[in-house]
């Protein structure tokens, strides 16, 4: 994993370019493609427009920090990787106890997990770097 963080090249500021396209690409397929599939997947559709919610409101905030802040601070990272864990823990209580998930959903929503753990990783090592003096 290394090799593939240092050929992205993130840094302090397109650390939030990175998170806010994956969050509009988690929110696209949480609220448009998976819908199509809600039958299979065993949630209604009013859970997953609100699960989708979350990923919006996050890539709008993470692209608006790209764009517009002129001086990175390390609380708006924080706040990236402690709302990602968040949407991990919303999707995991959903795994857990929604009564009517099937097999697919649930592994549907273990693999979207994985991968925001994954940036979150990453966005650590980021903090890490750009904040740790």
């Amino acid at each position: 994993m290394k090799s593939y963080y240092i050929k992205m090249n993130l840094d302090k500021r397109n650390i939030f370019l990175f998170d806010g396209i994956g969050a509009l690409v988690s929110a696209s397929f949480t609220g448009v493609v998976l819908p199509l599939f809600s039958q299979w997947i065993g949630l209604p559709l009013w859970s997953l427009y609100c699960l989708a919610m979350f990923p919006l409101a996050y890539g709008i905030y993470s692209l608006s920090c790209y764009w517009f802040v002129k001086t990175i601070r390390p609380s708006l990272l924080k706040a990236t990787v402690i709302a990602n864990l968040s949407y991990c823990i919303l999707s995991g209580a959903l795994i857990l106890f929604f009564p009517g998930i099937t097999g697919w959903g649930r592994l549907l929503l273990m693999v979207e997990i994985l991968i925001i753990l994954g940036v979150v990783a990453i966005e650590l090592k980021v903090y890490r770097k750009a904040f740790s003096a």
